[in-house]
């Protein structure tokens, strides 16, 4: 599963201009994501939100969870909601056993940090 944050589709669809980008991934097999969060934030501009829902397949995930997103943005004040939440739903598919990935360099460093921290203070 690749999950996106609202920048890389802003930057792929408006920037880059490269929606095939998408079809690129689902075509190796992957499941496109975002966060109801992020969807949320695209809808706020009709142009974006129109290139992305002519994209199609994407899935949106909606059951991120809420005490996640409190910790997360108190260890992270300088993320926004989006990316917040692609954060905590990256942590939850990852603690079940998903395989993911998250399209946005700045939270695939701090998802390894919090995997890092988890680590350290589990107990068995």
């Amino acid at each position: 599963m690749k999950i996106f944050d609202a920048s890389s589709i802003i930057y792929l669809l408006r920037e880059a201009y490269f929606p095939g980008a998408f079809e690129i991934h689902k075509k190796r097999g992957y499941d496109l994501a975002v966060t109801k969060q992020v969807y949320e934030e695209l809808e706020k501009n009709p142009e974006t939100f129109n290139l992305l829902n002519s994209c199609k397949d994407f899935l949106v995930i909606d059951n991120v969870d809420e005490q996640c997103i409190s910790r997360i943005s108190k260890r992270y004040p300088w993320l926004h909601e989006g990316e917040i939440s692609v954060l905590c739903a990256c942590i939850d598919k990852e603690q079940s056993g998903e395989s993911n990935c998250i399209v946005n360099e700045k939270l695939r460093k701090a998802v390894k940090e919090e995997k890092t921290r988890s680590a350290r203070f589990s107990v068995d």
